[in-house]
Order: C-alpha cells, then sequence, then structure tokens
C-alpha cells in the first residue's frame, strides 16, 4: 500500500442531481467475505466522507477497484425543483487508476434511472417507521425505515427490484425495465 493520497470523487448522472450524503468506501476484495444473503450494516472498514454537490473529498492510497455506497442522499431530478432523500444507494464499483490518483480525481456514473416511491402499509393504514428491506443484486440487501406517512424513496436502475419485511411475510419482486419514463409507485402491504 502506498502513501493515502487526496481524491476528489465526481458523482454523474444524466438523471439526477446529488445535493448532499454521504459516500462510504471499501477496497472491494475487502467486500467478498461479506457477501451474504440478508440485509447488511455498513462495516468498520469503510472510509465515510460527507458528499456535497455531487462530489466527495477523500484519501486513497493505492490504485485498484473500490465498492462505492452512498447513503442519506438529497437528490433531485434534472429540471425538477422537488428534492427527494434516499436512504441508501448502492453506486457499485469503481475502478481508481494510477493515474487518477495522480490528478486526484475520479468519476462515477450513477445507473439509476427512476426514483421508486414505496408506501408500506397494513389493510388499513400506512405504516410510519416500518424496516424493510431491498435487494437490487443477488447478494446486496439493505434495511431502511419508512417516514411518518408510511413512505421511503428508492433509487433504481433496470432489472430486479426485490421489496421484503426483515422479519417475513410479504415480499414483492418489481421488473424495471431498461426505458423507464415516470417514476414508479409501489405498495407494499403488511397483512
Amino acid at each position: 500500500m502506498g502513501q493515502p493520497k487526496p481524491i476528489r470523487i465526481a458523482l454523474e448522472s444524466a438523471v439526477f442531481k446529488v445535493h448532499k450524503g454521504k459516500l462510504a468506501i471499501l477496497p472491494s476484495d475487502m467486500l467478498k467475505p461479506a457477501l451474504m444473503p440478508g440485509p447488511r450494516q455498513a462495516s468498520a472498514n469503510f472510509q465515510s466522507v460527507d458528499l456535497v454537490n455531487g462530489f466527495a473529498d477523500l484519501t486513497i492510497s493505492s490504485p485498484g477497484t473500490y465498492f462505492v455506497l452512498l447513503s442519506s442522499l438529497f437528490v433531485s431530478k434534472m429540471k425538477e425543483e422537488r428534492h427527494y432523500q434516499i436512504p441508501t444507494f448502492s453506486a457499485g464499483p469503481i475502478k481508481v487508476t494510477k493515474s487518477d490518483l495522480e490528478a486526484g480525481k475520479a468519476s462515477i456514473t450513477l445507473s439509476a434511472q427512476v426514483i421508486v416511491r414505496v408506501l408500506v402499509s397494513d389493510e388499513e393504514r400506512p405504516l410510519p417507521r416500518k424496516s424493510i428491506c431491498f435487494q437490487v443484486l443477488p447478494n446486496q440487501s439493505f434495511e431502511v425505515k419508512t417516514d411518518e406517512a408510511g413512505i421511503v424513496y428508492l433509487l433504481a436502475s433496470a432489472g430486479d427490484l426485490f421489496l421484503y419485511f426483515p422479519e417475513g411475510g410479504e415480499s414483492l419482486r418489481i421488473s424495471i425495465p431498461t426505458v423507464t419514463p415516470n417514476d414508479l409507485d409501489i405498495v407494499l402491504k403488511k397483512r
């Protein structure tokens, strides 16, 4: 491992503006033993920094592939004023080259195309502060909580999105098409 070098990570997206949040980064080889089914909590090995106007400043010791997790995001769609609070989004891997380290900058293109609004309810009413899990890849699940109105917003890419309750029960698989002109509204009911 080399000497830690400052690097600025830029988030790029043709669909969203990232206003603020957190960016956590971990060498991808440290992630492999942790890839087990079920909800994941952030590991103590993550380097976590503030994300402001789509940029995060951190230090990286050597070139390589890093796993990037974004959390506590405030995003808006291009040409819209409304901000959405997104609890977490897996930005996936980023390859940091020796040239990136020397230049002090690298970028990640966000794959997310839509905002998914998930309303969690029982038969009678929305469920505020209810935990749900969502899975975007076979080995990557995250647990999030709904807000006071029983709603949570997620960023999603084309592919399958699997929603379920951590304690079991109802689950829902949504297939997100490659081209989605509108955001998606989903209702997950607790029976």
